[in-house]
Parts: structure tokens; C-alpha cells; sequence
């Protein structure tokens, strides 16, 4: 049983981790892709490609709610986890759980700063 429990704990905080950076990763993207712009549009580069590269700023933007939508149900369905599972005193006192709870914490104050801005 406790096997099973450890291996769920461990997809559920693997998952808050993948899409928190998944979530940073289009972040680095699109302060890429805006800076990319602004190069163009002060070498004053054809309007097509200045476009085109809007288009792919504009997609790269488009990823955010879905992502960030997806990590708050991640985070949410990993703290259900520790309050289904905060009495089971083997769980509790894993390295598993510790590091569950960090991710947990690191990744909820991701999403403040985000709601912040």
C-alpha cells in the first residue's frame, strides 16, 4: 500500500515540477521572442517578417492560461494528496514527502507572483 502511495506522490510532485518549468520555459520564450522584435523593428526589417514573428509571439502567449490552468490543478490535486494522506506516519516521514511539499510550496508562491502581476 505504501508503495502505491509513494509512487503517486511521487507522478503527482513530478508533475507540479514539469509544468512549472514548462511554464517558465514559454515565459524565456516569449521575453525572447519580444526582444527579437524590437531588434527588427530598430533595424527596421521587412513589415512581413516583423508580422510573422508577432504571430509567433502571439502563439507563444496563447500557451499561458492553459498552462498555468493546468499547474494550479496540479498543485491543488497534490495538496488533496496531503490531506487525504497526512496521517499515514510512513508517508509522512519519507524524503518523498518533504521534497512534495517543497515543490508544493515553491510551486503555489510561483502562482502568487503570477496572480500579482
Amino acid at each position: 500500500m505504501e508503495a502505491t502511495l509513494l509512487k503517486q506522490l511521487k507522478i503527482k510532485t513530478s508533475s507540479v515540477k514539469r509544468l512549472k518549468k514548462e511554464y517558465e520555459a514559454y515565459q524565456k520564450e516569449a521575453q525572447k521572442q519580444t526582444e527579437k522584435i524590437i531588434k527588427m523593428k530598430s533595424e527596421e526589417e521587412d513589415a512581413y517578417s516583423i508580422k510573422k514573428q508577432e504571430e509567433v509571439l502571439a502563439e507563444t502567449k496563447s500557451m499561458f492560461p492553459h498552462t498555468r490552468s493546468m499547474l494550479e490543478k496540479a498543485v491543488t490535486d497534490l495538496k488533496s494528496f496531503f490531506e487525504e494522506h497526512g496521517e499515514n506516519e510512513a508517508l509522512v516521514s519519507s524524503t518523498e514527502m518533504h521534497e512534495a511539499q517543497v515543490v508544493s510550496d515553491d510551486a503555489s508562491s510561483f502562482l502568487q507572483e503570477l496572480a500579482g502581476n
